[in-house]
């Protein structure tokens, strides 16, 4: 099945619904008062001038250039209290302020000074220079999972300071944490600016896929032979029951004479580590839940003769409409740059259909009672013969 768009995490990995371990220091840990703020802005901000600059004068790179300008983050992607600040437009880069909470104290509130410079083909090998510097001075260096195509997050224990810094195709991004920052909302800032830098160059948002189980193991007991009257006698385990069976009800059985298979399973056991998972397990914290209360669903063709598939998405307590915004936000990433959202009727019901502009399949967004079915589709009218053959 085509899930959402997101990466499909192919590959084993923790089960998500757990925030990852993050490197960075512990919660608490604050830069140097007023001065140490302004100074890191002001260090973004030169760093992405001069390395803009020299990106610049190796080659015009106009349309990369644009992508680095267009990355700056949806605001409904960035964790409860976040806020868009400022942005700054430099030659082949871009600087943007992500202001926390405000607080009580005289520091004003946590904040991430965001750059994002055009690299091009040299992307690769600026980061890992970068990297084998950090290392040099002596900072804590760790891989970072699931951000970008690559990257690393740096602690300097005698500063207090820590950053990410991570590549997606031809851009690099550069975040400077001021404050107090929890692990998982920068890792939910990181994962927004990911989502922005690919959708900016073209690229689809991130996605998972419901991996079907390993069907019921089956045991036969050895009968009597060919001479003996009494016929084999053969057991067969029950088949288990479905994790959201309810859910599952509510995804087509057949598709234009195509039988559809179904699954189910729990947030927890499908979401992994990549950037679009960390979002969603971020936004789920917001109301209150984890990926172990999210119940998914999939009804798809295991020939491949249909082009498409239908995903469902429940979450007890939490209403259809609130859910629709935490899918479409957090995990479709429908508000980044480059992504379009359009209100459509297919088979008499209101979808939201969610474009990316590279040519690949569309996701469709449906509330159903308190449920949101999704199907993924190249257009249109194929989305349509899923939506009618919903329930």
């Amino acid at each position: 099945m085509s899930a959402p768009r997101h990466p499909a995490p192919s590959r084993p990995g923790p089960a998500a619904g757990s925030p990852p371990t993050s490197p960075l220091p512990a919660p608490g840990r604050r830069l140097g008062g007023a001065a140490v703020i302004a100074l890191l802005a002001l260090v973004v901000a030169g760093v992405a001038l001069v390395l803009g600059l020299a990106t610049a004068l190796g080659r015009g790179q106009a349309g990369c250039q644009e992508a680095a300008w267009d990355a700056v983050p949806a605001s409904s992607a960035l964790p409860a209290g976040w806020a868009l600040g400022s942005t700054d437009y430099y030659v082949a880069s871009q600087t943007t302020t992500l202001g926390g909470p405000p607080t009580d104290d005289a520091t004003g509130g946590a904040a991430v000074y965001t750059s994002v410079t055009c690299f091009g083909d040299s992307a690769a090998d600026v980061l890992g220079r970068s990297r084998s510097s950090a290392e040099e001075s002596g900072a804590t260096v760790e891989d970072l999972s699931g951000i970008g195509d690559e990257g690393y997050s740096m602690a300097d224990s005698a500063t207090g300071s820590s950053a990410y810094h991570f590549r997606r195709e031809g851009l690099v991004a550069y975040m400077a944490v001021s404050g107090t920052v929890s692990p998982v909302e920068l890792d939910q800032l990181a994962a927004a600016v990911d989502a922005a830098m690919a959708t900016s160059q073209g690229g689809a948002a991130p996605s998972v896929r419901v991996r079907p189980s390993e069907g019921p193991a089956t045991t036969q007991t050895p009968g009597p032979t060919a001479e003996e009257t009494t016929g084999p006698e053969v057991t067969t385990e029950p088949e288990p029951s479905p994790v959201a069976a309810a859910l599952e009800a509510r995804l087509p059985s057949e598709v234009g004479g195509t039988a559809l298979t179904k699954d189910s399973a729990t947030g927890d056991v499908v979401l992994q580590d990549d950037a679009s998972s960390r979002a969603l397990v971020a936004a789920l914290r917001t109301v209150d839940k984890t990926a172990a209360d999210l119940l998914l669903a999939q009804a798809f063709d295991e020939t491949g003769t249909l082009a498409g598939s239908v995903l469902g998405f429940e979450l007890p307590g939490v209403t259809g409409a609130d859910l629709r915004a935490i899918i479409l936000d957090a995990w479709l990433l429908a508000d980044s740059p480059g992504v379009t959202k359009t209100e459509v009727t297919l088979a008499g019901k209101p979808f939201t259909r969610v474009s990316y502009g590279d040519g690949g399949t569309n996701s469709y967004v449906h509330v159903t009672d308190d449920a949101v079915i999704v199907i993924d589709a190249p257009d249109d009218d194929q989305a349509g013969t899923f939506a009618a053959s919903l329930p």
